[in-house]
């Protein structure tokens, strides 16, 4: 009776983080290309924003929440999986349980796959055709630098579950003629990306190097004006003050036409 509760146990967590994972990558796309596009907006509304974001975690845990406990409520059910873990039952030839994979797999991978995909080159066309690049070319270098780490990131993401997506929907669709150790093997890599997936973001981002070796060594100094230029945040300030600047030039120069035609 442990065992199968520890099953359960372990394979709602695991599930739970998961989804929200993909949830935050995907939501974190989504919010980029609303920063991006609506850039004014958003640096004179930074209280709604902040609350908007609050929102967004919490509803990306609730998604998560909702699929990891549907197996535990009977729409599915929690199973050892090659002996090392334990997941979905992905083997179970029963309508209502592929049904269930075969939606989950929609919802929870390539929906967020294709937001990601596409909220991406938006962001790339948007970065590019930007008035930006006339006034300042480095902060056209850094937002595209900035736009390629979270392209990277959401990559490296996609890849590490891209197999196990792939051999789930295959143990679905036609689980006998699936080799077993094909699941534990992408099963394995894909849980392997939540240490991963922090390295990541610390190699690429200066922010994060400068606050972990903050973390981990407090009593050395720490160079916080440096570390800030790798934030979103920071570039929106600037894209909206450049903006800005350009309003007001246009505005003194349609004042001195009027009066010039006066």
């Amino acid at each position: 009776m442990l065992i199968i509760l520890g099953c359960v146990f372990h394979g709602v967590i695991m599930f739970w983080c998961g989804v929200t994972s993909i949830a935050h990558l995907a939501a974190i796309a989504l919010e980029r290309w609303y920063t991006m596009t609506h850039i004014q907006w958003s640096v004179a509304n930074k209280y709604k924003v902040s609350k908007r974001v609050y929102l967004i975690i919490f509803f990306c845990w609730l998604f998560g929440f909702c699929w990891a406990i549907s197996p535990v409520a009977g729409l599915q059910r929690y199973t050892e999986e090659g002996r090392v873990s334990c997941s979905l039952d992905w083997f179970n030839p029963s309508p209502g349980y592929k049904a269930f994979n075969l939606t989950m797999l929609v919802t929870v991978f390539f929906i967020p796959g294709l937001i990601m995909l596409t909220t991406n080159i938006i962001i790339f066309k948007v970065v590019s055709g930007s008035t930006i690049k006339k006034k300042d070319k480095t902060l056209l270098a850094r937002e595209i630098e900035l736009a390629k780490k979270m392209v990277y990131s959401k990559v490296f993401y996609l890849l590490a579950w891209a197999p196990y997506g792939i051999v789930s929907v295959w143990a679905t669709v036609d689980w006998q003629t699936l080799p077993p150790y094909l699941l534990t093997l992408t099963g394995f890599f894909a849980k392997v990306s939540f240490t991963l997936n922090p390295l990541l973001y610390v190699g690429m981002n200066k922010k994060y190097r400068t606050e972990m070796c903050a973390m981990l060594f407090p009593w050395r100094p720490v160079d916080t004006p440096a570390a800030r230029e790798d934030t979103p945040t920071s570039y929106s300030m600037e894209i909206s003050k450049v903006s800005e600047d350009q309003t007001q030039s246009q505005g003194n120069h349609q004042i001195e036409e009027e009066t010039e035609d006066e």
